[in-house]
């Protein structure tokens, strides 16, 4: 009964309730004294509101639906109205519903909102609304914190981490590595103070001198400028351990107090630590006879030609691999008391002689199968791969959109082009919108011709215009049409191939359509100082070695080193420059192990070392003009 009239909707009075006691038996008078009592105690009260306090609402994180919230928002004061809506907008991108995050945040008006944390979310979620519709530049603006912000350390985190995270994404590496900066400020965990320095110096390590110079002039707080000082600082002294050494003395000196000091870079202190090779005596194991013989001869020629440079130059002694075979010239380096090892050149004796682990470090002059070599192993070729990947960067960053390639129907044409395919599809992946790249390949030289006209597809269009022809008569009027979606094209060639093709793609496609640019490596590039004709090359794009451009301030001139040697042809100066290389790298190379982002300028261009022991080589750009090769600057 009890339990009936407390469930009863309508309002009972308390002369009922008394009497409902009174006629039931099962209830003693001690009871109706209780209840009575209760009564009593609760009528002072009766008019009065229990007031409870508003539920605390936690901005950056959902639990539930974005309806759930609008619903809560519909029923809830204006402060809290606008949490719940903000958190509705915030569970609208994490059902991947964008659009509606956006017409939700557009009506919360920034002056309307309650607080500091409630305008920093505001920001945050219309910056993830931008992200999720490409625009990264926007997303990124929208990003403008007032300092005089009142909020905890973990929102300001959030925002930070975002605003680097999108930095990053938009190729905006100091802006990146600044925002990191200030995220510091807000961290007290030692791990997570740690990470964030190492994420920073990661950031800063890749960026070229001149930028970190302005960044550093434009730096407000010492901690910041402490940062830039310290990446330019080990930028100009990392190939020397001993300048490195004072340098970062000095820049303590010169910032006391900056947090990276209790934990600087590991590589630096490794860098101040490594000892650099310095061989006393250099084995040069090459092809000096039979048919590779010229090919050793101008590599040999190369690295001879920077040893007499030097004042204290080490013994250097020779083997022939043709005469000896791989394996054994190795041995007899080692019994020789080679210190340091170039060679071998040949690609056969590459794969022999990378298996062979010694404590002797050894500079491999042409790549082996395997992606990684071992320790104190390094490799470095004139290889058309890295070069056609170069290519799909250069053209990609021309602006193109729908590039082609040609390349011989064999199996380094394929793997050259698809290694170009490749990288052009990670390129504009980045973009969101992938694109393939189309490939058609050539079995001999007499298919030239009949390779760019099916890349145009103008064989189709005269053979439409040939049956048109049979139907109306020869009197018909008509011009062959090609494609037009084609924008670029990359060849696969040697110079005899790339002479033929360049002009062809010039008169095959139509008057009235687009020009496409055409691009070549340096193995397909005729000779400039060639005594061949190269009107016909006119705005032929290559990439070349910067020697060969006349981009390096040297002593010792293509023309020159032709003298030097007289017997030294025009197509073997780039295995020549090679052998320069190689030796000018022997004393860097314990130090670009640390240093990936350094960049030794070379003969063959401006060189660095990744992380599986292969020399990356970034080629020069150049273009036909007039029938003369000109540098891109």
């Amino acid at each position: 009964m009890i339990k009936h009239w407390m469930l009863e909707p309508r309002i009972i009075s308390e002369r009922e309730i008394v009497s409902k006691l009174i006629h039931c038996k099962s209830i003693e008078k001690y009871t109706i004294a209780i209840v009575l009592a209760l009564i009593v105690a609760g009528c002072g009260t009766t008019s009065q509101k229990i007031s409870r306090p508003p539920a605390v609402i936690e901005l950056g994180s959902t639990q539930y639906s974005a309806e759930h919230y609008l619903n809560l928002a519909q029923r809830s004061a204006l402060a809290q109205k606008q949490s719940y809506l903000l958190q509705a907008a915030r569970a609208y991108l994490g059902q991947n519903q964008p659009a509606k995050a956006k017409a939700l945040l557009d009506s919360i008006s920034l002056s309307s909102l309650p607080n500091d944390d409630h305008r920093l979310e505001l920001q945050l979620l219309k910056s993830k609304v931008l992200t999720s519709a490409g625009d990264i530049d926007g997303a990124i603006n929208a990003l403008t914190p007032s300092g005089q912000w009142q909020v905890s350390s973990q929102r300001w985190q959030q925002f930070y981490q975002l605003r680097s995270n999108l930095e990053l994404r938009n190729d905006q590496m100091t802006d990146a590595a600044q925002s990191l900066m200030t995220l510091s400020q807000h961290l007290t965990a030692p791990a997570l103070l740690v990470d964030n320095q190492t994420a920073i110096w990661q950031l800063l390590t890749p960026i070229p001198q001149d930028l970190l110079k302005e960044a550093r002039a434009d730096a407000i707080t010492q901690p910041v400028k402490g940062w830039y000082a310290l990446a330019i600082a080990a930028q100009q002294s990392a190939m020397s351990p001993n300048d490195l050494q004072r340098a970062i003395t000095q820049w303590t000196l010169d910032f006391p107090t900056h947090p990276a000091i209790a934990n600087l870079p590991q590589e630096l202190v490794d860098a101040v630590n490594v000892l650099p090779y310095a061989p006393r005596k250099i084995a040069l194991l090459l092809p000096l006879s039979g048919r590779y013989e010229k090919l050793g001869v101008a590599v040999q020629n190369g690295l001879i030609s920077n040893l007499l440079t030097q004042d204290d130059a080490p013994q250097l002694i020779i083997f022939d691999t043709q005469d000896l075979g791989a394996q054994q010239a190795y041995n007899q380096a080692i019994e020789n008391g080679a210190q340091f090892i170039v060679g071998p050149l040949l690609k056969a004796n590459v794969e022999i002689v990378s298996q062979l682990m010694t404590d002797i470090p050894v500079l491999l002059l042409n790549k082996p199968t395997t992606s990684h070599i071992g320790n104190r192993h390094y490799s470095f070729s004139l290889d058309k791969e890295s070069e056609a990947i170069q290519g799909s960067e250069y053209i990609y960053h021309s602006g193109k959109k729908f590039p082609a390639i040609i390349a011989p129907n064999n199996a380094n044409g394929h793997r050259i082009a698809n290694l170009f395919s490749q990288h052009w599809q990670s390129l504009t992946q980045e973009e969101g919108q992938p694109s393939d790249v189309e490939q058609f390949f050539f079995n001999n030289d007499k298919e030239l011709k009949l390779t760019v006209e099916k890349m145009f597809e103008t064989n189709q269009s005269q053979a439409r215009i040939n049956h048109i022809r049979l139907l109306v008569g020869n009197a018909m009027k008509s011009e062959t049409r090609s494609r037009r979606d084609i924008d670029a094209v990359y060849l696969v060639a040697n110079p005899s191939q790339t002479n033929m093709l360049k002009p062809s793609i010039d008169v095959t496609v139509s008057a009235f359509a687009s020009e496409v640019p055409v691009y070549v490596g340096s193995t397909g590039n005729i000779n400039h100082s060639s005594s061949r004709g190269t009107g016909d090359l006119n705005k032929l794009h290559v990439s070349e070695l910067p020697w060969l451009l006349k981009l390096r301030d040297t002593k010792l001139s293509p023309a020159k080193a032709k003298a030097l040697w007289p017997k030294l042809k025009q197509s073997q100066l780039r295995l020549f420059a090679m052998g320069h290389d190689a030796y000018q790298l022997i004393e860097y190379l314990a130090q670009m192990e640390l240093f990936p982002q350094y960049k030794l300028e070379g003969f063959s261009g401006r060189l660095s070392l990744d992380h599986d022991h292969h020399i990356n080589r970034e080629m020069s750009w150049a273009q036909y003009q007039r029938g003369k090769l000109r540098p891109q600057r």
